[in-house]
């Protein structure tokens, strides 16, 4: 029994030490947890030694951490938040409120320190090479799906730096598993937030354009759709990154993404879909309109009429609409321009057309997951809530701070958690609703069954006694209570006054028989007697 200074909690451990052989396939030990008791008001980190002790586990003292652990009700179960190991158990409420709401199916998992893994999985990536590399980074998306708490380690850790190192050396298959993981990280907080304040990360997506592979170009247009509509000051970021790349390669802005726009052989049209909302979303985001013509300009000498001119003519109904949102948009500026003075600065207005927002909403959907379970409305809400939110005059910025960025991520992820919450919840209900439809259906069968069974032991005992099922039915007691006693009872006294009837006609037989024997031949026949019409009637019948 637990007091006031003690917590006894189920207990498990997870050998992680190698990061790559305990991705999707990790798996609890031991399978029955065995139980521990924590002292509330002593650190975590003293208490640890006892608990490897306990579960006979593989870590060593100083890389461990505890994380909560809750089951589901269908099986499996889902890892929480680390505990502070320079805290007490009582410190962290949150925690032991979780813990303490189902102690049957919540546990404290013994795993490596999330830092430590990282260096593991850096390390690996950097030092191994062939099959072994293209096996850890297969693997890196899964890892980053499984564990969310690594997300944060590994940018703080130099991990996007050693992604875009192997992306630039690597093949195009080393590449798609570079994306894919990228991908992933761009659906959390903190990679998010990360690839924000590493403006490399975006050079070389920018850069993967120029890649003779089709399915390399799709996936970094993909993720430049992404990290654009998250946030409107990200098309900063994008132009930085464009103007960076094609000026150390000695050639105009835009030269990389109009090389896929232009493409004589043209790629599949959500390819050239994905390049036009690009290119509407970074100059979207251009806050004066000087710039902005400079743009423009340089898209037009790249060759961007004609390019348009013969995307219009596909019959794909997105990319119509971009290149119409693009004519557009210019169109709407250089009205504005001419209905405004002359300034030294000539700022473009922030509050664009509602249209131009939402015709470019149906081109990118497909684009904000790369395989993930992410909500694709999150991204259009939080660009509606900053849409909102910015300003009619707008300056040369930076990108907003790490603080704003990072609680408008905690909302998105927040709105995306519980949406989750809801559909397993509809899902649950789902099933139940299923299964009390399927216990119905079943009852009903059986009651069929059984009122046949009953019917054919009525066919049965009316052909035993010599009537009809409907004789049966006529005579059968009416005053019962379902008893079976009670109708066997009837049955049998039914079948002696049968049988006294009988023995009765019988004995009337006999006796006729007799009178009749005994009459002298001529005497003339008498009138038949009652006796001899009811013997007579009883041999007819």
């Amino acid at each position: 029994m637990d007091d006031d200074e003690t917590f006894t909690c189920r207990i498990q451990y997870i050998n992680d030490s190698d990061p790559f052989a305990t991705t999707s396939s990790s798996y609890l030990e031991p399978m029955r947890p065995v139980t521990f008791k924590f002292q509330l008001h002593t650190i975590i980190a003293d208490q640890l030694q006892d608990v490897i002790r306990t579960l006979r586990a593989p870590h060593k003292i100083g890389d461990s951490a505890l994380q909560v652990y809750r089951g589901l009700e269908g099986g499996g179960g889902e890892l929480h938040t680390y505990l502070d190991n320079e805290s007490t158990l009582a410190e962290q409420q949150e925690e032991l409120d979780i813990l303490k709401a189902d102690t049957r199916r919540c546990s404290l998992v013994l795993r490596t320190q999330t830092s430590l893994r990282v260096k593991t999985i850096i390390d690996k990536l950097l030092n191994c090479s062939g099959r072994d590399q293209r096996r850890a980074l297969f693997s890196l998306k899964q890892i980053f799906q499984d564990d969310q708490d690594l997300v944060h380690d590994f940018v703080q850790n130099q991990g996007l730096d050693c992604m875009i190192r192997l992306g630039r050396t690597a093949d195009q298959n080393h590449q798609n598993y570079i994306l894919r993981a990228l991908g992933q990280l761009m659906l959390y907080v903190d990679g998010m937030n990360g690839i924000i304040a590493h403006n490399s990360t975006i050079q070389w997506l920018y850069e993967l354009l120029d890649s003779p592979f089709r399915l390399v170009v799709k996936t970094a247009l993909k993720l430049l759709l992404v990290f654009i509509e998250y946030n409107d000051n990200n098309a900063l970021l994008v132009l930085s990154a464009i103007q960076f790349v094609d000026k150390s390669k000695g050639q105009a802005d835009w030269s990389a993404i109009m090389k896929v726009l232009t493409e004589k052989d043209s790629p599949d049209p959500e390819t050239l879909v994905y390049g036009m909302t690009v290119v509407n979303k970074a100059l979207h985001g251009i806050p004066d309109r000087d710039t902005y013509y400079d743009s423009v300009d340089t898209l037009d000498q790249l060759g961007m009429e004609e390019a348009i001119k013969q995307m219009a003519r596909s019959n794909n109904k997105e990319l119509e609409e971009q290149c119409r949102l693009y004519e557009r948009e210019l169109k709407e500026e250089d009205e504005r321009g001419e209905n405004e003075n002359d300034d030294v600065v000539k700022m473009r207005n922030s509050a664009q057309s509602s249209n131009s927002r939402r015709s470019s909403q149906g081109s990118h959907d497909s684009a904000i997951t790369m395989g993930s379970d992410e909500d694709p409305t999150s991204t259009l809400e939080r660009e509606e809530k900053s849409q909102k939110s910015k300003k009619v005059s707008i300056t040369h910025e930076m990108p907003e701070d790490i603080e704003t960025a990072l609680e408008k991520l905690n909302r998105a992820l927040l709105q995306r958690r519980e949406a989750e919450k809801q559909k397993a919840e509809e899902t649950r209900r789902r099933e139940i609703e299923q299964n009390e439809e399927i216990a119905r259906m079943r009852r009903e069968a059986e009651e069929r069954r059984e009122e046949e069974r009953r019917r054919k032991r009525e066919e049965e005992e009316a052909d035993r006694v010599g009537r009809t099922p409907s004789d049966l039915t006529m005579v059968s007691p009416t005053t019962s209570n379902g008893n079976g006693f009670e109708d066997k009872k009837t049955l049998m006294r039914r079948r002696h006054d049968e049988a006294r009837r009988r023995q009765a006609e019988h004995e009337q037989f006999t006796a006729n028989r007799s009178v009749f024997n005994s009459t002298p031949s001529p005497t003339p026949i008498s009138q038949p007697t009652p006796n001899h019409f009811f013997f007579f009637t009883n041999r007819s019948k």
